[in-house]
């Protein structure tokens, strides 16, 4: 028969067998127990990258599995250079979406959720900035389309691989050309870019 009563409390004790008060004893027992609620949280999220995408508990651990373009950086099907133009256009979509006020993209349903409006619509200089990063990258993208004379799909690529997280194994060529153009466009070191 086990012992009756709460489950008694990890941490340091006074000498009456109470836990301690003193400050770095509770301000250590808060930090132990966030960081437990953090690790059962992610865990959560692991074990779905595990299941889900079928890959071993290490590299479910990587926040980079979290993603197609995450994964495929990790595999090696695009280079690490290739792996921040792809973050730094999905940040620009992103900022351009909130600019133009389109609608927010659906997730996982909250009933309670306040319905609104996407962004900040005070800050026209932040608003037209986005705009125009954002179009100067779809030039750029556009350009290299041309020179290539319609020899792929660089847009499509870009589209369901990065912003719709499809994981599209025939369109990686595309994404490859896509990503070396924005990451000559963003200024990133091109001299590892190519794959």
């Amino acid at each position: 028969m086990g012992r009756r009563g709460p489950k008694r409390h990890q941490g340091k004790r006074e000498p009456n067998g109470q836990i301690s008060r003193r400050q770095e004893a509770a301000a250590a027992r808060a930090i132990d127990r966030d960081d437990k609620v953090e690790r059962e949280t992610l865990a959560v999220g692991i074990a779905a990258r595990k299941r889900v995408h079928g890959v071993d508990l290490q590299v479910a651990q990587d926040q980079r599995a979290g993603s197609v373009v995450g994964r495929w950086c990790m595999e090696g099907i695009i280079t690490d250079v290739q792996y921040q133009a792809a973050l730094r256009w999905q940040t620009d979509a992103l900022r351009y979406s909130i600019a133009m006020r389109s609608p927010r993209q659906p997730g996982a349903v909250d009933l309670n959720a306040t319905k609104g409006g996407n962004g900040d619509f005070e800050n026209v200089r932040a608003a037209q900035k986005a705009y125009d990063d954002h179009e100067l990258a779809i030039q750029a993208v556009q350009d290299h389309q041309n020179q290539i004379r319609g020899g792929g799909a660089l847009y499509a690529a870009l589209y369901y691989v990065l912003q719709r997280d499809l994981d599209a194994r025939h369109m990686r060529g595309d994404l490859n050309m896509a990503l070396n153009t924005l990451a000559r466009h963003y200024g990133l070191d091109t001299s590892r870019a190519a794959a």
